[in-house]
């Protein structure tokens, strides 16, 4: 049984991480997680929580006759969501995956659910799906995230789990095998993701999962490495595949040890996708949400790719930026930019120093934009500063403007961005000479900034990097 409910499975490693650092993370920062996030399905196909359900468990599709909350519940903040029990009465319509299921009925006097009363979605009446284990029952001592558990759901979650289900059913892989590459190409997305992800070549990897050779191995044998490999292409190829299926299929041919015209073809194909969606945004909310997704999956992949390749996604920028009015864009473009000179050269530097500084003004934007653009330019003078080992006049000069020329309000988020550049400028052991030119730069800031946020800012860092002295010497 898996330990968490949300543990993310060998597939989805590098998706996550990529959206957790370069999107989430910065979402989260600068307040743009309030974006209306899509309705997901219950049961998340692609983790490995999934295989050990069919292997160990079932899922079982419901009413709720009866469900009360006891009152009891668990919390802790650092490690996990609150958890509350409730005691429920489920009238079973029917087993749709995993062990067969006679009964009628199931009584459960303890279930944790993750939504507290007030917000509970779960009404007597509701259908929903019940997902266990090894256990119908949680053990009786409570673990955090280690089910089972009980989701709402709606009909199209139904009829997909039910083409899982009769696909899991089949005696014939050969049969299987048609269906499943058939699959990858169909409209619902998630169902696609799930066909995708049963034709890669786990076999030969190192991380591979017995659990999901155990679920889906009858499946496979007639599935080949080649087949991923054709069917991958084809869907990068295909103007209509759906964001979530485009990442993932992105993702296995970037592990496929691409030949570097094969890397060439995926870049090309990757700037057309790019710009068909700067010259056409999807209407649909759930549609612009997930591509905005796989579009900082697919530019944080550019990360340590050639430079010729980065400079040609600084000119698609430049464009784009004259072309969109997609806030949620243009600030992926605006970290991606800074991104793209980590492990860069002087090229890249020319390039993108010059396309940031255009963009990040000092206004206030409502949207954010303005803000975005200044804080990937101080990260790029921080890589910058790792590159040469120098301090660069030209990002100096972006804190002295930030600091003498802005409102107070834009001022409010210069701390972390010139706290960073200091503390790079440390940490790449400058020389003496160059430290105390810093020490005297932060000086000068605190002096001549005609606001009180501002000197505070600077004598907190001269008194975080340079001593009570440094900071004494600035009042």
């Amino acid at each position: 049984m898996p330990d968490t409910k949300y543990r993310i499975g060998w597939l989805t490693i590098a998706l996550v991480l990529v959206v957790l650092s370069a999107n989430v993370v910065q979402a989260q920062f600068f307040g743009f997680g309030s974006q209306q996030r899509p309705k997901h399905p219950a049961i998340a196909l692609q983790t490995t929580s999934f295989p050990h359900c069919l292997n160990q468990g079932g899922i079982l599709l419901g009413e709720i006759e009866s469900i009360r909350f006891t009152g009891k519940a668990h919390k802790d903040n650092w490690h996990y969501a609150p958890h509350y029990e409730v005691s429920v009465k489920l009238k079973i319509e029917r087993a749709i995956l995993g062990k067969p299921f006679a009964e009628k009925s199931l009584t459960l006097p303890t279930l944790w659910v993750f939504e507290a009363p007030q917000f509970s979605p779960f009404r007597e009446g509701d259908r929903v799906l019940f997902e266990y284990f090894e256990q119908l029952h949680p053990p009786e001592k409570f673990r955090p995230n280690s089910g089972p558990f009980l989701y709402k759901v709606e009909e199209d979650e139904i009829t997909r789990l039910d083409r899982v289900a009769k696909i899991l059913a089949m005696n014939s892989s050969e049969e299987a095998a048609q269906v499943i590459s058939s699959g990858c190409f169909d409209p619902d997305p998630f169902f696609a993701k799930w066909c995708l992800l049963l034709t890669w070549d786990i076999e030969d990897k190192h991380n591979r999962s017995s659990s999901f050779l155990s679920a889906y191995g009858h499946l496979r044998r007639d599935l080949s490495p080649q087949l991923n490999y054709e069917i991958c292409w084809e869907l990068l190829q295909n103007p209509g595949t759906h964001s979530l299926v485009y990442s993932l299929a992105s993702v296995f041919l970037r592990r496929s040890n691409l030949t570097p015209d094969q890397l060439e073809k995926l870049h090309v194909l990757h700037i057309q996708r790019f710009e068909r969606l700067v010259s056409h945004p999807p209407s649909d909310p759930d549609l612009r949400y997930y591509a905005l997704e796989a579009t900082g999956d697919m530019l944080s992949s550019y990360n340590k790719s050639p430079v010729p390749q980065r400079l040609a996604w600084i000119a698609v920028f430049q464009r784009a930026m004259r072309e969109t009015d997609w806030p949620e864009l243009e600030i992926k473009i605006a970290y991606a930019a800074c991104r793209f000179h980590d492990d860069g050269n002087e090229a890249t530097w020319e390039a993108i120093l010059p396309f940031l500084q255009q963009h990040a003004s000092l206004q206030s934007d409502p949207n954010r934009i303005d803000q975005a653009f200044r804080h990937s330019l101080a990260t790029l003078g921080e890589h910058e500063l790792i590159r040469t080992k120098k301090l660069a006049p030209a990002i100096l000069n972006h804190f002295e403007n930030l600091f003498l020329l802005a409102d107070e309000k834009t001022l409010s988020e210069a701390y972390s961005p010139l706290n960073e550049y200091v503390r790079t400028a440390k940490k790449v052991k400058l020389p003496a000479e160059d430290l105390k030119y810093l020490e005297d730069f932060l000086r000068h800031l605190h002096d001549q900034s005609p606001h009180p946020r501002g000197k505070n800012i600077t004598r907190m860092i001269l008194r975080k990097h340079f001593g009570q002295d440094g900071a004494d010497k600035a009042l």
